[in-house]
């Protein structure tokens, strides 16, 4: 009787090596004046209907941003008078920055937030961290050269950074304008902030 044969079948598992994409909400670069409806910033901003319409920018300093900017300006009747009671000026800026897949997609992004916040640190800016926009948020009063205070709101919605930031005056304080309190200022970029993360959401 022949002996028996015992053949070994050997399972050579197929490795599939899958290069998985990092998370990226954002395929592509966003329109910033997308972001904000007039109607929204004629809201928020405190000045009804009388804020401009979006501007679209184009910064060359350094490196080439696109940004835009809704201005409010409120005229004087006559060059000897003052301007009336209320909002005086008023500049929305509005930044936004996607970091596609092939680039880090979102997490580059958020250490590209977490950077530019200790960035700030360094530069003794003091911020307060905001919950509920974006996947992290925060809120300071950049040091700047000119004399007009503003207060900004940057945060990150998956692989997409945001910053907002508004600046402006009231009359009549005094004699005569004066520069949007500080926990006002905040208030009206918050919510700003909160209307631009909002949209992204829907995209």
């Amino acid at each position: 009787m022949p002996p028996l044969r015992l053949v070994a079948i050997v399972a050579v598992p197929v490795l599939v090596a899958a290069c998985a994409q990092p998370e990226a909400r954002y395929p592509q670069s966003l329109a910033p004046c997308d972001l904000l409806p007039t109607e929204a910033a004629h809201k928020l901003t405190d000045v009804g209907a009388k804020l401009g319409g979006p501007q679209p920018k184009e910064s060359q300093f350094i490196v080439p941003d696109d940004f835009c900017l809704w201005r409010y300006k409120q005229e004087k009747a006559h060059f000897w008078s003052d301007y009336k009671r209320g909002p005086a000026e008023r500049r929305v800026f509005l930044d936004v920055n996607v970091i596609s897949a092939d680039s880090g997609g979102a997490p580059k992004a958020s250490t590209s937030f977490a950077e530019e916040r200790a960035r700030r640190h360094q530069n003794d800016e003091r911020d307060v961290t905001i919950p509920g926009i974006g996947d992290e948020a925060y809120a300071v009063t950049p040091l700047i050269f000119e004399k007009r205070p503003e207060t900004t709101v940057q945060f990150r919605r998956s692989n997409a950074l945001v910053t907002v930031t508004l600046s402006g005056s009231d009359c009549c304080v005094g004699n005569g304008k004066a520069d949007i309190p500080p926990d006002k200022r905040r208030k009206l970029v918050v919510a700003l902030a909160q209307a631009v993360d909002d949209y992204l959401l829907q995209r």
